[in-house]
């Protein structure tokens, strides 16, 4: 995927970030309002350069106002307490969809009240992490651990056996769908992969 600048990578319309989900399978976007963006779009600005390793997702950012009466389910940000208290939010638009959506809250933060560029950091890493699909939890790979490990991030590596899901084990089967059942819950607060235990990169991790 080309990647645009930041700066340049301004959307306006509804219609336009639809056309952008359809090359962008991860988009991450800054919301605020023109008067109020500064505040926090240097921190943003600062982290897209710094996580320019993560050549699968883009960064964008958005003036609601540009929107008009047609926000769509952003609106849902711009309702949102983190929003209000703080004048942005941050979105992840995940697998290319309007409705997989992640939205930075007060449950990203270190510190209560207080944003900094490494919680933005931190959200943005965490929310990106996800499966390009079905599964919505990275298989674990060289690159993929790569960058795990080049965030100091909290994660959890679930090892299974590939050959026990080919043959439908239960006990193996009930735990892969377990770990999908609270993914959406825990990973915005540590890195989850799981790992074939046939995999060369399994024996390294172990």
């Amino acid at each position: 995927m080309r990647k645009i600048g930041l700066p340049n990578n301004r959307i306006s319309s509804l219609h336009q970030l639809k056309k952008k989900l359809e090359t962008s399978s991860l988009l991450v976007i800054f919301v605020a309002e023109k008067h109020t963006a500064d505040r926090y779009f240097n921190e943003y600005l600062e982290v897209s350069r710094k996580l320019l390793t993560l050549d699968d997702v883009e960064f964008a950012y958005i003036f609601p106002s540009d929107f008009g009466n047609d926000l769509g389910n952003l609106e849902r940000i711009t309702k949102q307490a983190f929003y209000k208290e703080f004048e942005f939010g941050i979105r992840v638009y995940r697998r290319g969809s309007l409705a997989d959506i992640k939205d930075m809250n007060r449950w990203s933060l270190a510190t209560e009240g207080s944003v900094s560029a490494t919680d933005i950091e931190n959200f943005i890493f965490r929310s990106t992490f996800v499966g390009d699909g079905p599964d919505f939890i990275r298989e674990a790979n060289s690159e993929n651990m790569m960058k795990f490990f080049s965030q100091n991030q909290p994660g959890l590596l679930l090892f299974y056996n590939s050959d026990l899901v080919k043959a439908e084990d239960k006990r193996t089967l009930n735990a892969l769908e377990s770990l999908e059942k609270v993914f959406d819950d825990i990973s915005g607060r540590i890195i989850v992969a799981k790992v074939d235990m046939k995999t060369m990169i399994a024996s390294k991790l172990a």
